[in-house]
């Protein structure tokens, strides 16, 4: 819950951004990007990657109508995926296309320091009421 994740202000960018662009980006930058890229999967990583292929997608497999999460080789086409994530592929040997940006901030960080305070302090009785409610509002599961 400490990584920076989406949080407001979705645009579509016109930005072409390119492989050296999208490695040089900041983990912990304000702006962060959900691309929706063409992914390439090169012939040479077959082998070395056939055990544990990138970029899962949820689709039903042959002779099969309800999906599953497939890991395979094939290429993607309009792969959603977080910039951190196309980071990783691209130093492991992948090739993309496609891009939007948003903001992102710390979710919930200041919550979490907060409620690491409360439970190292032995703190109980209204203070644990009010922080089980703040975790069941954040994962909307009030």
């Amino acid at each position: 819950m400490s990584k920076y994740l989406p949080l407001k202000d979705f645009v579509w960018s016109d930005n072409n951004l390119t492989e050296q662009d999208i490695l040089n980006l900041s983990d912990e930058s304000d702006v962060g990007y959900i691309l929706e890229v063409n992914l390439e999967y090169p012939s040479d990583l077959h082998d070395k990657h056939s055990d544990f292929p990138l970029a899962p997608e949820n689709k039903p497999p042959r002779n099969c109508k309800e999906p599953r999460l497939l890991s395979t080789l094939e290429p993607k086409t309009k792969y959603v995926l977080h910039y951190s994530n196309l980071k990783l592929y691209l130093k492991l040997g992948s090739k993309f296309h496609s891009i939007h940006s948003i903001k992102q901030n710390k979710l919930a960080q200041s919550y979490k320091d907060d409620k690491r305070f409360i439970n190292d302090a032995g703190i109980t009785t209204l203070a644990h009421g009010h922080w089980s409610l703040m975790d069941l509002d954040i994962f909307n599961e009030q």
